[in-house]
């Protein structure tokens, strides 16, 4: 049987999600591997009617479980899991994500991202047919292995006169990703810390770091320069400057970022500041 997460649901969910996306061979990048955010983060989706989370029960056990967070600005839906509590089942993930389709009528596409070595999701993407994409680099910097260099007063706080500038920077720079112009700049101070680049004449580009309530979970992330000052050293001021903020800041002892494996240049930049290769994601798109 197939229903939504009740209330009295909730901890079993939270329970088999910590315990699956810890291995990689069930990884979903979607989801966070510490408790308390995924408990965080699974009660959102429950009470949300524009978000689902969904199980199966098998003589009154539940056997997996599938998440659908929907993003209302364009229609995608970032699906996480699926989660099973024995081994892999293709049918009932079949079954599963037919479910949040049926119920998620407004959505235009959804989103699957997961560890290279989840050969299960590999096999239910093929299953469903879904388009793979460039697949991500998620790198880590290590608090013991940085050696922060002296930086010139380029990069600062984010500052409201610039954000009419980050807005049209970001829609130019990403598009349609997870986060939106207007949500970046309103979750400044709430879980991420903005910063600006700026030369003589005015903006140059801006980064972002995203923390937890604990300052354990560091990720630097969102990255942009304008096209006719990139090479000049700005994004290298900005990733500093939210290295060193966070490591200033916060007890974590790691920093992660995400960059596109095709994305060369930016690797490059990100490993002369002594970030390392830690997992390679598929990423897999279904409309």
């Amino acid at each position: 049987m197939i229903k939504t997460c009740g209330s009295g649901d909730l901890e079993s969910f939270v329970s088999l999600a910590c315990e699956k996306n810890s291995i990689p061979e069930q990884n979903c990048a979607y989801c966070s591997k510490q408790r308390d955010a995924i408990e965080k983060d699974f009660s959102l989706m429950r009470e949300s009617p524009a978000h689902l989370l969904v199980g199966y029960w098998k003589k009154g056990t539940l056997a997996c479980i599938m998440g659908f967070f929907f993003n209302s600005e364009n229609g995608w839906v970032d699906c996480i899991g699926p989660f099973f509590r024995e081994d892999w089942d293709i049918p009932d993930a079949k079954a599963l994500f037919t479910y949040g389709k049926e119920h998620l009528k407004s959505a235009t596409q959804y989103n699957f991202f997961f560890d290279c070595r989840n050969t299960g999701c590999a096999r239910l993407m093929r299953e469903l047919q879904a388009s793979a994409q460039d697949n991500e680099y998620i790198l880590r910097l290590c608090r013991d292995k940085y050696k922060a260099p002296r930086l010139a007063e380029t990069v600062i706080p984010y500052s409201p006169v610039y954000r009419d500038e980050i807005i049209a920077l970001h829609r130019e720079a990403f598009g349609e990703i997870y986060l939106d112009a207007e949500a970046l700049i309103a979750s400044h101070d709430k879980g991420r810390k903005l910063f600006c680049a700026r030369t003589e004449r005015g903006f140059a580009g801006y980064g972002a770091l995203q923390y937890d309530e604990n300052g354990d979970n560091l990720t630097a992330e969102v990255f942009a320069v304008k096209r006719e000052l990139r090479g000049r050293g700005y994004g290298w001021a900005l990733l500093n400057t939210v290295i060193q903020y966070a490591f200033a800041h916060f007890p974590g002892n790691q920093i992660h970022l995400v960059v596109d494996k095709l994305n060369e240049r930016a690797q490059k930049l990100y490993c002369s500041c002594g970030f390392e290769l830690v997992t390679e994601n598929c990423a897999y798109r279904l409309k």
